[in-house]
């Protein structure tokens, strides 16, 4: 079988090529992207493809880089194909950015690269990787202490990441040739009287790819000769193996997301904790991704805190990660969000005012900078069954109208808050223990409407208790009805 008819039979079984795509090839004017070029110029005859080529100089080698552009855009020229260059100084960008020149320079090409297929409405995006990159990536990775989704290496079909537009539709990453050993790439090249550029960078050491290819591979022939093929077995079981578990994370996903957004992602603490150890890792990797498009500078350690934290902290306990990113435990959440981040409130009757708020008994209060206000009525304790005194909500309660008298005031808490909540027998309960013990969230606490009299004296903590000294008793005869309603 031809180099060409491997490739297309790879590119059928993995759907990386369809009838009339437009694909942007990046060519660097090596032997792996030649050889990708001229396979898929084979194959635009038969499967109708527009090919446009797309250089992107590093400017890492002077001259070198200059010749390998006029090297690509004169063999663009020669095949009749649309072509795209740009020079970058991707050294000073590494050090702007302070990391290393090679993950820079993967950075730059592959933002150029996306750059070229929206502004020629490309489909597809195709690289040269081969399947000696990808044994060298299975390798890398797993000397770095990659899980399952790592030792997969590289995949058929990547989704892209673009770092100026999130919400773009963005092409499809395709790699025909990783399937394909270099032997048989240059065994074309030689077949077909291409004649490569050679990128000199590609023999320095200082380069940890490198290192790999030219040092530890060779090492570890001698231990296994067919380490090659042991790496690629190990990559293939890893993605059959990555795909159930992805299968199994989209059912617990559902079972343990409580509300998601651009800037935040909530979880049910509880449905979370019981989780297997692998998905609760798996999930908050999930989490981290949507949030920042990738899990790059996030490595095992730091899943590893927040699974710690996550089962064995107190609530309010969180922790940074990167990417600006901070973990909250709450009592029944997990918030995963942006640095500052401010969980947005539920429409509940909130009092945004410091300054106490005198009700109109009966009649109606409305609250400040709410679309809640407050009904009252006073009734004859006669005229209601005690089966009507008992269809309280959390926003309507019926007190003695005697015990709480005249002008009852709307406040927010205060230190040294006491009450008797109901229930207790009169025992007294600092407010503070109460909305610890109630799990109030700490963020709604402040803003909880307090029903006080005018001595101060809390009657009702709205929403959540009245206070035992102002419940209806055999001796009340008048009753005082308070409702929240929203408009």
């Amino acid at each position: 079988m031809s180099l060409l008819e491997q490739v297309t039979t790879y590119s059928q079984t993995h759907n990386l090529i369809t009838l009339g795509d437009k694909i942007v090839i990046g060519v660097s004017g090596g032997a792996d992207s030649l050889c990708l070029l001229a396979l898929l110029k084979e194959m635009a005859l038969l499967l109708d493809l527009r090919l446009h080529v797309a250089h992107l100089n590093h400017g890492l080698r002077s001259q070198a880089s200059d010749d390998d552009a006029a090297f690509v855009a004169e063999l663009a020229k020669k095949w009749r194909l649309a072509y795209t260059s740009q020079k970058e100084d991707a050294a000073a960008w590494a050090k702007k950015k302070k990391q290393s020149l090679e993950e820079t320079a993967r950075q730059l090409r592959y933002d150029f690269l996306v750059e070229v297929a929206r502004d020629v409405d490309a489909n597809k995006i195709a690289v040269g990787h081969n399947a000696n990159d990808q044994i060298e990536t299975v390798l890398m990775h797993f000397l770095r202490g990659a899980g399952v989704a790592g030792l997969r290496g590289m995949l058929p079909v990547s989704p892209l990441e673009y770092r100026a537009e999130k919400t773009a539709k963005l092409p499809a990453l395709i790699r025909p040739l990783l399937n394909t050993l270099r032997g048989d790439i240059e065994a074309y090249n030689r077949q077909h009287h291409l004649a490569p550029r050679f990128d000199q960078s590609n023999l320095d050491k200082t380069f940890f790819r490198n290192r790999l290819r030219y040092e530890l591979l060779p090492i570890l022939e001698n231990y296994n000769p067919n380490i090659h093929q042991s790496l690629q077995k190990t990559a293939n079981l890893m993605t059959a193996n990555h795909d159930i578990l992805q299968n199994e994370l989209e059912r617990v996903w559902r079972f343990v997301l409580k509300s998601q957004n651009e800037q935040a992602i909530t979880l049910d603490r509880q449905d979370w904790q019981v989780l297997p150890l692998a998905m609760q890792r798996l999930s908050l990797r999930k989490a981290i991704q949507t949030l920042r498009k990738n899990l790059r500078n996030i490595d095992f350690s730091h899943i590893e805190q927040l699974v710690t934290l996550l089962n064995n902290g107190k609530t309010g306990d969180g922790i940074d990660l990167p990417k600006n990113l901070r973990v909250t435990l709450g009592y029944n959440t997990i918030t995963l969000a942006d640095k500052p981040y401010q969980s947005p409130l539920p429409n509940l009757p909130y009092l945004h005012s410091e300054t106490p708020i005198i009700t109109t008994i009966p009649g109606i209060t409305t609250l400040p900078k709410s679309a809640w206000y407050i009904h009252t009525n006073l009734i004859i304790r006669s005229t209601l069954s005690d089966h009507a005194l008992t269809q309280r909500t959390p926003w309507r309660v019926y007190l003695d109208a005697a015990a709480v008298g005249d002008n009852p005031i709307l406040r927010s808490r205060q230190p040294g808050d006491i009450f008797q909540p109901f229930g207790l027998n009169g025992k007294r309960q600092k407010l503070k223990d109460f909305m610890i013990n109630q799990k109030i969230p700490i963020e709604q606490r402040a803003l909880t409407p307090l029903l006080v009299t005018k001595n101060g004296k809390i009657c009702w903590v709205c929403g959540w208790r009245i206070d035992h000294r102002y419940r209806i008793t055999e001796q009340t005869q008048r009753v005082l009805s308070v409702e929240f309603k929203f408009k």
